[in-house]
């Protein structure tokens, strides 16, 4: 029988951190990769910085004596508990996905997909009333999840896509800073975020240069030389990506040496901490 606080304990260890957390990794599903995703069990304090959350029986803290390290599988066709919070899945969302338990009556802690960025929190179902935000998940233009890796297993993680996901700028050749919108592709938050993006440049002329920018930078963050006329040079640069004044959506800037130059913008993943 669960016990009251099983799965949401208030703080007993203040040496763990504040807002600390331990694994409770994100992936798809390898049976149904589209809509349901998988998290491996974890444990880390709620968003108050009141309760300690146990998610899958992690190390055997919940119940001694039934199956530790428990994988919680989310399904985008449910509603609720281990599934969205609310509506159906949406094409081209960045989803916020949370832990969720109860602290009053024990119910079984689990996970829901929201929409809700960290301040608002999710929709939670009746009786939970604590939760965590423990990464993200990404859905393409025909509402499937996109595929990804998370790397880390604290605070500070990594989503890389399988492949490389195309911006608005493909064969892009503007020779003024342009911004690029990456709200499809990495979440909306009030901060710096790094992102991995992925170029592709072929330079009219040798010596010509890709400059990448942060959406409110005055210099240049990355440059990228092409040395050999009409011939591609690509690659990986990290870019902080940035709300601009009195914008909405995280970008990045970019501009080419010449009018005849020619670029694409991929993002390959981003850097999120927790």
């Amino acid at each position: 029988m669960t016990q009251l606080y099983d799965n949401a304990t208030p703080i007993i260890n203040l040496e763990q951190g504040l807002i600390y957390i331990r694994d409770a990794v994100i992936s798809n599903d390898a049976t149904t990769p589209n809509t349901v995703l998988n998290v491996s069990a974890g444990i880390m304090r709620d968003s108050s910085n009141t309760y300690d959350l146990i998610l899958g029986n992690y190390n055997g803290q919940v119940n001694a004596k039934s199956t530790a390290n428990v994988v919680t599988v989310v399904n985008a066709a449910v509603k609720g508990l281990n599934g969205l919070d609310t509506g159906s899945l949406l094409a081209s969302k960045v989803y916020y996905v949370y832990m969720i338990a109860d602290p009053v009556s024990g119910l079984t802690s689990g996970v829901v997909l929201s929409l809700a960025v960290p301040s608002v929190g999710p929709l939670l179902p009746f009786g939970y009333s604590a939760y965590r935000l423990i990464g993200y998940a990404v859905t393409d233009a025909s509402s499937h999840f996109l595929k990804m890796y998370n790397a880390g297993n604290s605070n500070a993680r990594r989503l890389t896509y399988d492949t490389p996901q195309s911006t608005s700028i493909s064969a892009g050749a503007a020779t003024a800073y342009f911004g690029i919108d990456l709200s499809s592709f990495i979440p909306t938050l009030p901060i710096n975020q790094i992102v991995q993006i992925n170029y592709s440049y072929i330079p009219a002329t040798a010596g010509n240069k890709l400059s990448l920018q942060p959406a409110n930078a005055t210099g240049a963050a990355q440059v990228i030389t092409g040395q050999v006329a009409t011939v591609s040079v690509s690659g990986t640069v990290d870019v902080n990506a940035q709300i601009v004044s009195a914008g909405t959506t995280p970008e990045i800037n970019y501009k080419v040496g010449n009018s005849s130059d020619f670029a694409d913008i991929n993002v390959a993943g981003f850097n999120f901490y927790l």
